[in-house]
């Protein structure tokens, strides 16, 4: 029963925490122009690109080839993201590293706003 509260309480901080890692992929996908621009759609790309992309590492690490994994890593989160997003793999790969700097901002200024 205890386990079942627990989680009652941790999903709202778990669904928040996704909301804002999402907003940058969907500026960045807004910025580069993809085909599908929601911000559902950009949580959708993020959870199953981070899915995928550690399963990816978990196989090549369980078969001792963890340069391979992290190249594999790379090259399965730009497929997901230009699937989902409906984008060109070079696309793909620009919203990667738009979106990466976009986090890196937000985490600033959430720092600057809550961290003291």
């Amino acid at each position: 029963m205890l386990s079942i509260f627990g989680a009652a309480i941790s999903l709202p901080f778990l669904m928040l925490g996704l909301l804002i890692s999402a907003i940058p992929v969907w500026m960045a996908a807004k910025i580069v122009g993809a085909g599908h621009q929601e911000l559902w759609r950009a949580a959708l790309a993020l959870v199953l690109a981070t899915t995928a992309a550690v399963a990816v590492v978990m196989v090549c690490v369980k078969l001792h080839a963890v340069l391979w994994g992290v190249l594999l890593m790379l090259v399965t989160v730009v497929v997901v993201f230009a699937k989902v997003l409906d984008l060109s793999y070079l696309g793909a790969f620009i919203l990667c590293i738009l979106s990466a700097a976009l986090q890196v901002a937000v985490s600033k200024l959430l720092v600057a706003l809550f961290g003291g």
